[in-house]
């Protein structure tokens, strides 16, 4: 049984996603563009950045009424919630860290092949990412 604090904050934030994602419409249709102006850029990262802060303070105000509510959130899923009281993180988290590490170490390989500034190198390195191919990178590794 939920409580009317769960209720209006799960419908805020079901609400409150919906205009994260046009907002982020918005910005990619936009930066797509080019003739955008600074002040129409300005305007939607001041839209995005207003409607974070909107969230948070909801959300403060939530707490501040039923904070029991945010210790098991039911706008999460209930294997995220038994992950989150047993380790203290969401396993969605995983896949964000595995894929900004990925990328990190991506850029660290491809700033190494950039003594020779030669495609095929920057290929080579792509390739062993995508296809996993020790092949690919003594190609790589070849051209430089």
């Amino acid at each position: 049984m939920r409580t009317q604090v769960e209720e209006r904050f799960s419908e805020f934030f079901e609400k409150w996603v919906c205009q994260l994602e046009q907002l982020q419409q918005q910005l990619l249709k936009l930066s797509e563009e080019t003739l955008q102006t600074e002040a129409e850029l300005q305007a939607l990262v001041s839209k995005v950045t207003n409607l974070h802060k909107e969230y948070y303070t909801v959300k403060w105000a939530a707490a501040r009424e039923d904070v029991l509510a945010f210790f098991c959130p039911v706008w999460s899923s209930p294997l995220e919630n038994a992950y989150n009281w047993v380790t203290g993180w969401k396993p969605s988290m995983l896949f964000q860290l595995i894929g900004s590490l990925r990328k990190t170490r991506l850029a660290q390989d491809i700033e190494g092949c950039f003594g020779c500034a030669e495609p095929i190198a920057v290929c080579g390195v792509l390739g062993c990412y995508l296809h996993g191919s020790d092949q690919a990178k003594a190609m790589g590794e070849e051209k430089m």
